[in-house]
């Protein structure tokens, strides 16, 4: 999953400050679209500081 990538469907989503119930659904939404698991995509994101919370090993 190249950065710049990501980086982009991400804002496309324009989940930036947005309460963290639709930054999951979000999460899920670009996991979809690069083929990844939901917690595969979350490390990611958070790798790249776009979402403020580690991801829960348990989901």
């Amino acid at each position: 999953m190249p950065e710049s990538s990501v980086r982009e469907q991400w804002a496309l989503l324009g989940t930036e400050g947005a309460p963290s119930s639709m930054q999951d659904d979000a999460v899920k939404r670009v996991a979809s679209r690069f083929d990844v698991s939901t917690s595969a995509m979350w490390y990611r994101l958070y790798s790249f500081s776009l979402v403020p919370t580690k991801p829960d090993p348990a989901s």
